[in-house]
């Protein structure tokens, strides 16, 4: 039964043995070092006194979201904050969006529409239509959302203001997160979400701000055409805040707002096959992130697949697969930990349990998905 504890290292084993364990050594302090900047943050209070009172632009780009706009659109207009206007930007829909917007415009002032009935210019991404958007709003702090997403708080505006405002940011990247609901396909969605949100938010508050999402993100006006808007992306097929993110913000011009009332969510993708198009859209855009990113970003699921193989090979050579459990068995105990803490940071309550799987089957559809956007041409509207 103890025959294992008799077992007598040889070179092969005792190499790989060490290997294997300076590799889970590594995914603990990453998890100490990046993780815990979100699985213990602390919202700051900030002096009232202090927060002046900007006016807000929130820019929204919709093609055919009648639905959309029609469940999440009052959500933003019905905020309590006393200076801000709603910007939409109805590109080209063909469906009942416009009426839509004419209705609500009778009774909100501050919502303003733009209509685009054909892009002139040809260009096949939303880009041209955000910077469109963006030098018709009338406040220099600009907010960008998406129709499909709903603010989690009447207050919404009023937290990202105080990033903005306070610390004297240029830029302020919000959360967005996935409704749950029923299914495994949410559960997968939401691991997803998370671990960019983990990484998103981490590498921020470290010093190291490398992107934000469409769905919830704030800007200077004046910072943002000071360095040319998207225009330098309008050929570029995928990316757009995220892209520009990667290139401009820093330790010092960039704040996060993690307060729970700051952040929206918007519902999962109806279909796998869906997600796997938004996946690669993702591949697309990050090969315009600077290289440091590209390698940090790397490193952790790099070192996962190294040591899931340095376990196989100790198995395969007959190493006592006593002393490999335990060390696997610590590795899911401190991923579960810390996604569970992330999770309650981000006020998302499920789907902790299954990182330590979600994160193998995730290796194989990240490689899969890599090589397919490396031969995929995108040319639709997204």
């Amino acid at each position: 039964m103890m025959q294992f504890l008799e077992y007598q290292f040889t070179n092969l084993s005792l190499i790989l043995s060490s290997i294997t364990g300076g590799l889970l050594l590594f995914q603990i302090l990453y998890y100490v070092i990046v993780y815990n900047r979100v699985a213990f943050y602390k919202n700051k209070p900030i002096d009232d006194d202090k927060i002046t009172t900007n006016g807000i632009s929130v820019i929204i780009i919709a093609q055919n979201d009648e639905l959309n706009l029609q469940e999440n659109l009052l959500q933003i207009l019905e905020q309590e904050y006393p200076l801000f206007e709603v910007i939409v930007i109805n590109e080209n829909s063909n469906d009942d969006s416009e009426f839509v917007l004419h209705i609500l415009t009778e009774n909100y002032k501050n919502l303003k529409i733009i209509n685009l009935q054909e892009n002139i210019n040809k260009f096949i991404t939303r880009k041209f239509s955000l910077d469109i958007g963006i030098k018709s709003a009338k406040y220099d702090t600009i907010v960008i959302t998406e129709p499909k997403c709903c603010p989690s708080s009447f207050s919404w505006l009023s937290h990202i203001n105080e990033q903005m405002q306070n610390k004297k940011k240029k830029i302020a990247i919000g959360f967005c997160g996935i409704k749950p609901s029923k299914g495994f396909l949410n559960q997968f969605v939401q691991y997803d979400s998370i671990t960019n949100a983990m990484n998103c938010f981490s590498f921020a508050l470290i010093g190291n701000p490398y992107t934000g999402v469409n769905e919830n993100i704030a800007y200077s006006k004046d910072f943002f055409f000071r360095h040319g808007g998207l225009i330098s992306q309008y050929r570029t097929h995928t990316g757009s805040n995220d892209i520009f993110v990667n290139r401009y913000a820093n330790k010092s011009n960039t704040s996060v707002v993690l307060n729970k009332d700051s952040f929206t969510y918007c519902n999962g993708f109806s279909s796998y096959s869906f997600f796997k198009r938004n996946k690669i859209n993702n591949y697309l855009a990050f090969k315009h992130f600077k290289f440091k990113d590209k390698f940090l970003l790397s490193l952790l699921p790099f070192d996962s697949l190294l040591f899931y193989l340095g376990i196989i090979f100790l198995i395969i050579i007959r190493f006592p697969w006593q002393y490999c459990i335990p060390v696997v068995v610590v590795k899911w105990l401190i991923q579960i930990l810390y996604y569970k803490k992330c999770m309650k940071t981000f006020e998302i309550k499920n789907c902790y349990m299954l990182t330590p799987f979600m994160e193998v089957y995730f290796m194989f559809l990240h490689f899969n998905l890599f090589v397919k956007s490396l031969f995929i041409k995108k040319n639709k509207w997204e």
